[in-house]
C-alpha cells in the first residue's frame, strides 16, 4: 500500500473575508473529492483571508496511481482562477 500526503499552499488574492475564503475552499474541496478518491482538508492558515493550505491524502496499491492523482490535483489547482498555487510538498508515508 502506498500512501501519499500532499500539502498545497494557496493564495486567494480576491478574498475579502474569511467567509468568502471558506466558500472558495468549500467549492474546491468538493470538486476535488468528486473527481478523485482522496481525503482532503484545510490544514493551515485558518485565520488569514488570503492564504490557505490544503492537505490531500491518497492511497493506492500502485505508486504510479498515487503519483498520477497528485499530478492531476496540482494541475487542477494551477488552472483554478480563484487561487494562485504556491509551493507544495509531497511525503510518502
Amino acid at each position: 500500500m502506498h500512501i501519499l500526503l500532499a500539502r498545497y499552499h494557496l493564495r486567494l488574492e480576491h478574498a475579502q473575508s474569511l467567509k468568502e475564503k471558506r466558500g472558495h475552499l468549500k467549492r474546491l474541496i468538493a470538486a476535488l473529492q468528486s473527481r478523485h478518491n482522496i481525503a482532503i482538508a484545510e490544514s493551515d492558515h485558518h485565520d488569514l483571508w488570503h492564504d490557505a493550505e490544503i492537505s490531500v491524502v491518497t492511497l493506492s496499491l500502485q505508486k504510479e496511481v498515487a503519483e498520477a492523482t497528485e499530478r492531476a490535483i496540482a494541475e487542477t489547482l494551477e488552472r483554478d482562477s480563484d487561487f494562485v498555487l504556491g509551493e507544495w510538498q509531497l511525503e510518502w508515508l
